[in-house]
């Protein structure tokens, strides 16, 4: 059975990834909680951001994050 991880994004479009990584590769980690509005499976299963390192934001530095 394929997997498919569907995404609603902030542009209202529905995008399908063959997998968490896929998504990830797609998403850097500082744009992740604008873009992903819903995160869930071809079961209906939520899927939520998991932050392993969290974004650095400062005055002068933008650093992304690491996340699942």
């Amino acid at each position: 059975m394929l997997f498919m991880l569907i995404t609603l994004q902030e542009d209202g479009v529905l995008r399908v990834y063959e997998s968490v990584a896929a998504a990830v590769l797609d998403v850097e980690g500082l744009d992740a909680e604008d873009t992903f509005r819903a995160i869930f499976d071809d079961s209906g299963q939520e899927y939520r951001i998991q932050w392993i390192r969290p974004n650095e934001r400062s005055r002068w530095v933008a650093a992304s994050g690491e996340y699942t």
